[in-house]
């Protein structure tokens, strides 16, 4: 059995930010183009939020996940959030499913978070509230 190359075209689309280098590669032997394309996926950014009375942390991100942990061992794992509604400096979650409960609200900017996570599977309840900076 003999192995041939069947020529075909293709396009390729990519969005990639600007800055990005495109090079493009020609045969001298044929018509064959190629085009290609680097980029790389943007980093999730992380908001930090700690009750100062209870030490309880929040970690909320920018791909819709957050989660909760505290000083006595307690982590909530990364969760999905049902709804995470981000507008200029504000960030608003809600989630509910068997095991969790979770509403918050949060500034970026002021740094103000509170929230109020329930884990029916260990029967426990958290606050988070971070007062952020006081100017």
């Amino acid at each position: 059995m003999s192995q041939q190359l069947i020529p075909m075209e293709f396009s390729v689309i990519a969005v990639t930010p600007s800055g990005w280098r495109v090079e493009e590669l020609s045969s001298a032997n044929s018509n064959v183009t190629a085009l290609l394309t680097i980029g790389v996926s943007r980093a999730d950014r992380a908001h930090l939020f700690r009750d100062l009375i209870t030490g309880t942390s929040l970690w909320i991100y920018s791909n819709s996940t957050f989660q909760l942990s505290d000083p006595d061992g307690y982590s909530s794992g990364t969760i999905w959030a049902q709804q995470m509604v981000f507008t200029q400096n504000d960030v608003s979650v809600w989630h509910q499913d068997w095991r969790f409960s979770f509403t918050c609200n949060a500034n970026f900017k002021t740094g103000f978070c509170f929230g109020w996570l329930i884990d029916r599977r260990y029967n426990k309840s958290y606050r988070i509230l971070d007062p952020g900076r006081v100017d």
